[in-house]
């Protein structure tokens, strides 16, 4: 295993008079060798041993090392954690004021070795509210080239570690595992720029990878490749706080599964959304492509939500207008259980979610909707907090569209593991649709609604067995839908319009190629 590298004199901090009896709280003895460090540079070494420590403040050009068999343990407390406001203002101010390892404005700093950071979260009162009596593990604040590799962080009191305003981050190797306390989070990046993240295994009881912009700087340039993320919450999620925005975003190669740790709650729930994007704070999210991901055990493969909660990030600061989310690609997906949720894709009237691209997509839901389900009228929740469960019941298994423009799913199969009666796919108040090769099971109800959908193409989709309908269109606003080169070989009717989609205004409504398989 690769360990961090460094330059300058190395500091082992038994020579600053740290015992290692896990006792003993050796606060001043690391913070001095961490002082000492910085005068040279270079790494401050943590030989095995047990070491109890409040705050510590890492200083420009250090490493701090922990060697194989050392563990930096975090005092219960809090005394022993001085507060600490930053210079740059975001919400997360709310989240905590306290770190066990506490970085701002420093730059060639690194955290490496094989040892352990253990929080002793466990040991807290366990309470959601209030955030701020509990420390996190790690802290950065307006960093630049910051390395953390190989460390094993767990037991945090929140969230494991968090970075704001940093740039040139490059997170390696880390292993997280979290599971004792409210919103135990494992990695957040919160308005940070140019950085890489591979190879990290997180283990969490809330999100997994989380992109958060909780001030006026956007979360942008960042790489996120080959990493494994167990949690009964969200495993790869944006926002949701969004008030500076998100672009340039590539996630490649991630394994995500339910968690089958013990955790303090005792119980291993599904989690929420394999692939989250919640931008209801304002600015933009522009510019994503996730590839590759196999997710087992979620309540749905794929929440993206536009919407309009609009909370300032600093006191006495307007309502910011709502955001924008587009240009997001996402291929090469196998989701395994999941729940009665389907993956969303959400605007609110007005503002709609724009470009969005699925391709190559495999989904097994569990199935066993009901049919009464089939005609839900789902709200529209436009200023609530963004969940994948929040909407209720949906009208579909596999996909819930609305207010959206420019749409495509490509050779896309969906399964389920009871029979469904609900939709395959609901789309409403659609612009520019595109469903090509979509296969939907042999035991489902009707495959494809659509109601005021404009523009739309169904082409080279798949129903292996009876269905009613294969597409109803409805809504005075529904046109030029072109339905062809199906297989439908037991399709009771190609399409359906109902009498407003077919009125004198929307004249193309229901276009039924001659060459629909039969």
């Amino acid at each position: 295993m690769m360990t961090l590298e460094f330059r300058g004199a190395a500091h082992n901090i038994r020579d600053h008079g740290a015992a290692g009896d896990g006792a003993t709280l050796e606060t001043e003895a690391i913070q001095a060798a961490i002082d000492a460090c910085a005068a040279t540079g270079g790494a401050v070494v943590m030989p095995p041993g047990r070491y109890l420590s409040g705050t510590l403040f890492m200083r420009s050009n250090v490493t701090l090392h922990l060697c194989r068999g050392a563990t930096l343990l975090g005092s219960t407390d809090l005394k022993d954690f001085p507060p600490v406001r930053p210079a740059l203002r975001a919400f997360v101010d709310n989240y905590s004021d306290k770190s066990l390892i506490y970085g701002e404005n420093l730059e060639n700093i690194g955290i490496g070795g094989e040892g352990v950071i253990d929080g002793q979260g466990g040991l807290y009162e366990r309470k959601i509210r209030p955030l701020d009596v509990r420390p996190m593990i790690l802290r950065f604040v307006t960093c630049r080239r910051l390395r953390v590799e190989n460390v094993t962080l767990q037991h945090s009191p929140i969230h494991l570690q968090w970075y704001l305003g940093c740039e040139e981050l490059w997170i390696q190797g880390v292993r997280g595992f979290n599971h004792c306390n409210f919103q135990n989070d494992f990695l957040s990046f919160d308005g940070c720029r140019d950085v890489i993240v591979r190879d990290c295994i997180g283990d969490s009881d809330d999100d997994g990878i989380t992109l958060k912009s909780s001030s006026d700087r956007a979360c942008e340039n960042i790489a996120i490749s080959n990493c494994n993320i167990s949690t009964i919450c969200n495993a790869l999620k944006f926002g949701t706080e969004s008030s500076g925005g998100f672009r340039n975003i590539s996630v490649n190669n991630l394994v995500v599964r339910q968690t089958v740790q013990e955790n303090f709650r005792q119980t291993h729930k599904p989690g929420l959304a394999g692939i989250a994007m919640s931008v209801v704070d304002g600015a933009e999210l522009d510019g994503v492509t996730i590839s590759n991901v196999v997710m087992r055990g979620c309540y749905t493969p794929f929440y993206l939500r536009l919407a309009d909660r609009g909370r300032p990030y600093t006191e006495g600061m307007a309502k910011p207008p709502v955001g924008s989310l587009r240009n997001v690609n996402i291929s090469n997906v196998i989701a395994v259980g999941a729940e009665q949720f389907a993956s969303s894709i959400t605007g609110i009237p007005g503002h709609p979610v724009e470009n969005v691209s699925l391709s190559n997509i495999n989904i097994t839901c569990r199935g066993g909707g009901p049919r009464e389900d089939r005609e839900v009228d789902v709200p529209e929740l436009i200023d609530r907090y963004p969940d994948c469960h929040k909407f209720g019941k949906l009208p579909a298994y596999g996909f819930f569209c609305r207010h959206v423009r420019g749409l495509r799913l490509d050779n896309v199969q969906l399964n389920t593991q009871a029979p469904d009666a609900r939709h395959g796919f609901y789309g409403e108040d659609i612009e520019d649709l595109s469903l090509d090769r979509v296969s939907f099971p042999a035991a489902c109800g009707q495959p494809i609604k659509l109601k005021d959908v404009r523009r739309a193409a169904v082409r080279g989709c798949t129903v292996p067995g009876p269905v009613e309908t294969f597409v109803k269109v409805e809504g005075e606003r529904s046109c030029h839908v072109v339905v062809t080169e199906n297989h439908l070989s037991q399709a009771g009717d190609h399409v359906e319009t109902t009498a407003d989609a077919t009125s004198s205004t929307c004249p193309s409504a229901g276009v039924v190629d001659p060459f629909t398989a039969g």
